[in-house]
């Protein structure tokens, strides 16, 4: 069976909106006041924009966000996975199916791509209902840094008139300004999923576009109006690494923030 070759392309959207997102801070001694900048950088590592892939093939595409201002900030990410009407088909043979066999039986719209983590600290997206992990990535804790998945925003949208799941990130704590600061990957890599590929049809089927989105955002750490949050002062070293974690619940309550102000952007 030919394999399906599609081509990879990567959307970034640096701070989506909130070029313009300023933390205000006054210095009363000499009545001046200083504008904080909040800038960011999405880095992807090794990934080439508009790869060829091939069914089953993985690629190397580790996204992380790195704070360029001059203020401490939240950041997110969100992940828009595009959707086709295809037959997924087992990858290997394991557990009683064969390598090659339809996983469903039928054509049934599907994600085509698997979002993949390596190494510990990882957890896969929950209530997919794609492949057993179709979507994992290096997940915070109540004690641990990394990513947290804001379920409650998680859901199929239509963009420029194609279907994806779009999935939402939050990094569980601050980055500091100092030193710049760069989050961990929210994923190592990416894996063009099995399927029929005469099912994808286009005028060039041998070079099927597909766009996988990713967004970055980031908004100021401070002074949020949000009760509960940690606000600055001290360095991280300073204080136990309990003391900065957020969970789901901050993290969807500051992410609508930053969707208010790009609205009003």
């Amino acid at each position: 069976m030919p394999a399906a070759a599609v081509s990879v392309l990567l959307v970034i959207l640096l701070i989506v909106g909130l070029t313009s997102a300023y933390l205000w801070d006054k210095e009363y001694a000499d009545n001046i006041v200083t504008i904080g900048k909040v800038a960011l950088v999405l880095d992807e590592g090794s990934y080439t924009d508009s790869s060829i892939v091939a069914a089953g093939q993985t690629l190397p595409k580790a996204p992380s966000i790195k704070n360029t201002g001059t203020v401490d900030e939240y950041v997110f990410l969100s992940v828009a996975v595009p959707k086709k009407t295809v037959t997924l088909l087992y990858e290997e043979t394991a557990d009683g199916h064969r390598k090659g066999a339809k996983v469903y039986g039928d054509p049934r719209e599907d994600e085509l791509f698997r979002m993949i983590a390596e190494g510990g600290n990882t957890a896969a997206v929950t209530g997919n209902d794609n492949i057993s992990k179709a979507f994992t990535y290096h997940a915070g804790t109540a004690s641990a840094t990394g990513w947290i998945c804001l379920d409650s925003l998680t859901g199929e949208k239509t963009i420029d008139g194609e279907k994806y799941n779009v999935y939402y990130f939050g990094y569980n704590r601050r980055l500091f300004a100092k030193d710049n600061e760069q989050t961990l990957t929210l994923f190592d890599m990416v894996q063009l999923k099995s399927f029929i590929d005469e099912e994808l049809t286009g005028d060039d089927r041998e070079n099927y576009p597909v766009t996988v989105k990713l967004d970055s955002y980031a908004i100021q750490a401070d002074k949020l109006g949000i009760d509960g949050l940690p606000e600055g002062g001290r360095q991280l070293d300073e204080r136990p690494l309990e003391e900065w974690l957020l969970n789901e619940q901050q993290l969807t309550e500051i992410f609508g923030i930053v969707m208010r102000k790009q609205a009003t952007a």
